[in-house]
């Protein structure tokens, strides 16, 4: 009986002596586990990646937003943005927002370099044409499926405050840079063709349906329409019935010049197309002879000054009742860097999402005279007719800036040249 006993007093001593171990190790596992779970929370604990989706705007932590431009700091552009920061900083607090100006000729390059490096910024605003060459080298992130459908979609709201001051842009625009179902980029500004029309030469505002109709080439005989020489301002003679820029052939590119030749060769058209831009511009600034003027959108700031309420656009004319005139669209976008974060991807939508609000897109046109991706904001006669043109417009295809364009329009300055038509 006594062994027995002190066999129980040997096992209770072990145990005093088990028990702090067993304590810490249960406690040690614990606080392991939870630690783990905070650092899977984390975004910052782990390497940046690419995640297609962010959180929700309201989501985003204590954040910095660094924004890449190639526009000089004392532009109307950096003006621009510095206003859409003050306006970007009242709203989001906790999202620190910095633009950085680098000169256009080095932005490319900077940017590449520090992305590779594992570094730049959040957001790169740039031209469209860089896109394809910025996402074949893997320097940039898709947007989020929840942005894009807010940016695309007039009926989806992603944040309830923007009820009133919408986030679109018109379906071609909205997926001009999409690459194997991955929106890669989203423009902010835009240059198309524009119809204007001068109230003191042409009276009250005309109805021209139709490009082809016999009411439109005598109201161009009457009044004449200036043509601007460039393939993007020009492209909707050139997107008639059967023709697109997937089809484009040596065949149909000299059709289309055979055509421009033909209104220069027939003064009697009333339709004009050369290269003496400035002195066209000036006629139709000063009331002269000179009734409409088909050039860009970016053109409307210097002509509403010239000319006031006399200052008229119409929208394009259709070729015929199925077929519109389509015009092609230059853009400048905002891209994402591959570097960031989860929450640093999110905080950068954030702001994407508010450049491409209607109320910002208006400080955008009105500092800068640049024409917004989003006309919602616009007074009704632009909205109208711009809106319209945007959506049945073509997006620039990935590439053509840097390869194709160029040389059409050098065929269209020699169509041109030598064949100013006096007013």
């Amino acid at each position: 009986m006594l062994q027995k006993l002190r066999n129980i007093k040997l096992r209770r001593q072990h145990l005093l002596v088990l028990i702090p171990v067993i304590l810490m190790l249960v406690f040690g596992v614990g606080y392991l586990l939870w630690t783990a779970i905070e650092d899977d929370d984390d975004p910052a604990a782990s390497p940046a990646q690419s995640t297609g989706h962010t959180p929700e705007p309201t989501a985003v932590l204590e954040q910095t937003v660094v924004v890449w431009h190639p526009f000089p700091s004392t532009s109307s552009e950096a003006q621009a943005f510095d206003l859409i920061r003050q306006q970007f900083q009242d709203r989001y607090p906790n999202i620190t927002l910095v633009f950085e100006a680098h000169p256009e000729a080095d932005l490319l390059n900077d940017y590449t370099t520090a992305v590779q490096n594992g570094a730049g910024p959040q957001v790169l605003l740039a031209p469209g044409a860089w896109v394809l060459t910025l996402a074949e080298n893997g320097l940039i992130d898709g947007f989020s499926t929840e942005l894009f459908d807010t940016a695309s979609d007039p009926d989806y709201v992603m944040d309830p405050a923007y009820q009133d001051n919408p986030v679109f842009l018109a379906e071609p625009i909205a997926r001009a840079f999409t690459i194997d179902n991955t929106p890669f980029a989203l423009a902010y500004s835009t240059e198309f063709a524009t119809l204007y029309f001068n109230r003191t030469v042409v009276g009250s505002t005309p109805e021209l349906e139709y490009f082809n109709d016999s009411d439109f080439l005598a109201t161009m005989q009457d009044y004449s329409l200036f043509l601007t020489p460039t393939f993007t301002l020009l492209s909707g003679l050139y997107l008639a019935p059967g023709r697109s820029l997937d089809t484009l052939s040596t065949d149909s590119v000299e059709a289309f010049l055979e055509d421009l030749d033909a209104f220069q060769d027939e003064p009697l058209d009333g339709i004009d197309v050369n290269n003496d831009v400035n002195t066209y511009q000036a006629y139709f600034r000063e009331d002269r002879i000179l009734g409409f003027l088909l050039a860009s959108s970016a053109d409307y700031a210097g002509l509403k000054s010239a000319l006031g309420d006399d200052l008229g656009i119409l929208p394009l004319p259709r070729h015929s009742t199925a077929v519109r005139w389509q015009v092609l669209v230059p853009m400048e976008v905002a891209v994402l860097n591959l570097n960031n974060t989860l929450q640093e991807a999110g905080a950068a939508e954030v702001f994407v999402q508010f450049l491409l609000s209607a109320d910002m897109q208006r400080v955008w046109f009105d500092e800068t005279g640049r024409t917004p991706a989003n006309v919602l904001g616009l007074e009704s006669e632009l909205a109208q007719v711009w809106g319209e043109t945007l959506e049945h417009s073509v997006a620039m295809p990935l590439g053509f800036e840097t390869t194709t364009l160029p040389q059409l329009d050098y065929a269209i300055r020699l169509c041109s040249r030598a064949k100013t038509r006096r007013l």
